[in-house]
């Protein structure tokens, strides 16, 4: 895979989570995000959502049970060593597709 594309989830409020390709880059992600980024270390993990969550057009987006934010979110890989987002590797992408607050549904098709 290339360094300029990431494999990542993405989970819009009240809607089942995708995995998704897309460019590692910031206009993307505030695309997906619908505004300026910021971002939460969760476990392992990152949280990419939208930096605006007193908006009230946006909705309540309960994605684990220890966690709810506004809008739509991005989990991604946390490369610490370079202070940068990657892509989730397969064990990230089966836990937490497991693990996000939705009915449940054929995991493995999603990351094949």
């Amino acid at each position: 895979m290339s360094k300029d594309y990431m494999i990542t989830i993405v989970k819009p409020p009240n809607k089942p989570p995708t995995v998704i390709k897309i460019p590692k880059r910031l206009r993307d992600m505030e695309k997906i995000v619908g505004g300026i980024l910021e971002e939460a270390r969760y476990e392992k993990v990152l949280i990419i959502y939208n930096e605006n969550q007193n908006d009230t057009k946006l909705e309540v987006n309960n994605i684990f049970n220890d966690l709810s934010m506004k809008g739509t979110i991005l989990i991604t890989g946390n490369d610490e060593k370079n202070g940068d987002v990657r892509s989730l590797n397969r064990s990230e992408l089966v836990k937490y597709l497991k693990k996000i607050n939705h009915k449940r549904r054929d995991i493995q098709n999603e990351i094949e």
